[in-house]
C-alpha cells in the first residue's frame, strides 16, 4: 500500500487498537478496515 507519510500515525492506531481487522488487496489497491464482531466474539 502507498500512503501519505500524514497518515501513518492513523494506521498504527488502528492496528493497535481495532479488533478484527481485515487487509483486502484487489485491482493493485490495498484496503484496511474493521467490523463489528460477530455476536459472542465480544470482550469479557
Amino acid at each position: 500500500m502507498h500512503l501519505p507519510s500524514a497518515m501513518f500515525k492513523n494506521v498504527i492506531d488502528v492496528l493497535r487498537n481495532e479488533s478484527p481487522v481485515y487487509i483486502y488487496f484487489t485491482a493493485g489497491r490495498g484496503f484496511l478496515g474493521t467490523s463489528a464482531e460477530p455476536i459472542g466474539e465480544g470482550e469479557t
